[in-house]
């Protein structure tokens, strides 16, 4: 998979201004990057915390990602990492994943209140 123009930083840089010195983060792999987006959308989804929906949250949740939003996210993640764009050797794999990330967003919110099945028909 391509290099990424982007470092990942899961942790705190350690700057010195006084001597213009700045940490060197080398860039990750688009498989690093992916696998690490994707195992935080994972914790966020064991999160009970986070709100299926905005439709009964107060004005305090505005702005505030939801577990759909976070579905849907992971599943957008993962079918960018399996398009021809980051997966030039066409590993099947990816496509599972992003096909069973896509199949579990839908499911979700239709068992929330909307039944696409039914819509798209």
């Amino acid at each position: 998979m391509a290099e990424l123009p982007v470092s990942m930083i899961n942790f705190f840089l350690k700057i010195v201004p006084s001597l213009n010195k700045y940490e060197v983060i080398p860039r990750n792999t688009s498989d690093e990057v992916v696998a690490y987006n994707v195992s935080e959308l994972d914790e966020i989804l064991k999160d009970t915390k986070v709100p299926r929906s905005l439709q009964n949250c107060n004005d305090s949740y505005k702005g505030r990602i939801t577990t759909a939003a976070v579905h849907a996210l992971k599943a957008k993640t993962l079918l960018f990492a399996a398009s021809p764009l980051f997966n030039k050797s066409n590993d099947r794999a990816k496509w599972k994943k992003a096909a069973i990330a896509g199949k579990a967003a839908i499911d979700y919110v239709e068992a929330m209140f909307i039944n696409f099945s039914q819509t798209m028909a």
